[in-house]
């Protein structure tokens, strides 16, 4: 007996559930591809960065050289309190806060070397042949003493330098220069400069993990994401976010606020408060842009 051969095909309803898997997988690899291409863009700027700022770090210490130990004189040898601490303010080393930028005005009177520099030196990479305006990267620099400096014991102190990477988002930009905040005041109308540089900011502690901008006028300097160095320890902290509404001048960070002190035998009290005089440093948007132009922070031991 010949039995007949049957040719089935394939259903209406086999057909269309294939077609909603294949479209589910194409839409998967689909979106697979600008994932990739945005972490091989972040990828490669953080090994730019990291190259920039190994430069910046042999740039610091050969400009350093030279240093007359006289400047340093007024860096106190043991600084157990906030007002002993050292700064860097119009040119002078005196009494207030810890860090103080590589570059100011009138830094020569510390780093002679300094005086033939030009925003060139912070342009990476290093290519004198071409133009600072078409170079991608810049960086900045901040300075803390690591270790009490004495003029005959430890001319040469240790120092904590803090390196800031920042991309130019596009040409025409202008950022704030350091020296708008040293004179006790903000002035949004201050003549700016092409490249990005860190700034000093004066925040309070409102919480374990919140700090608020004092000045209201800087509120938008942090934001989202942003990269944050404490002026007094140098801890490096990241800003989760900026809040919204009537708190917009507050930030929330990564961990919470370190508030250390040193107590009369020099140790440090962990238990101490320390909710004012509180100044970070960060790399704020540009004055006439609102792209975060900072890559990444490096931080490194060095003896200038």
């Amino acid at each position: 007996m010949i039995r007949a051969i049957k040719n089935h095909g394939f259903s209406l309803t086999e057909v269309l559930i294939a077609m909603a898997i294949l479209t589910t997988g194409m839409m998967f690899i689909a979106g697979i591809f600008p994932a990739a291409i945005h972490l091989s863009t972040v990828s490669v700027e953080r090994v730019n960065a990291s190259l920039a700022a190994e430069e910046a770090f042999a740039k610091i210490q050969l400009y350093a050289q030279g240093r007359p130990n006289s400047n340093f004189d007024d860096f106190r040898p043991t600084p157990l309190y906030l007002d002993d601490l050292p700064h860097f303010s119009n040119g002078n080393v005196g009494d207030g806060e810890q860090s103080f930028p590589f570059i100011v005005e009138n830094s020569d009177d510390v780093f002679p070397a300094t005086k033939k520099l030009r925003p060139e030196v912070f342009a990476y990479p290093s290519d004198e042949n071409k133009d600072i305006e078409d170079k991608q990267y810049f960086w900045s620099a901040v300075l803390r003493l690591a270790e009490p400096y004495d003029s005959m014991t430890n001319p040469r102190p240790l120092v904590q330098v803090t390196v800031f990477v920042c991309r130019k988002v596009r040409a025409g930009l202008n950022y704030h220069d350091p020296n708008e905040f040293f004179g006790g005041g903000f002035d949004p109308q201050a003549v700016k400069i092409d490249y990005p540089m860190a700034v000093p900011i004066e925040v309070s502690l409102v919480g374990d993990d919140r700090l608020q901008i004092r000045n209201s006028e800087m509120k938008t300097f942090i934001n989202d994401g942003y990269t944050i160095v404490d002026d007094e320890t140098g801890r490096i902290y990241r800003v989760i976010e900026r809040l919204k509404g009537n708190n917009d001048d507050v930030i929330v960070l990564d961990k919470d606020w370190n508030k250390w002190w040193l107590d009369d035998d020099g140790d440090w009290d962990n238990n101490a408060t320390r909710n004012s005089n509180i100044r970070i440093w960060v790399v704020p948007v540009p004055a006439n842009g609102n792209k975060r132009p900072c890559v990444a922070v490096y931080q490194r031991i060095l003896k200038l």
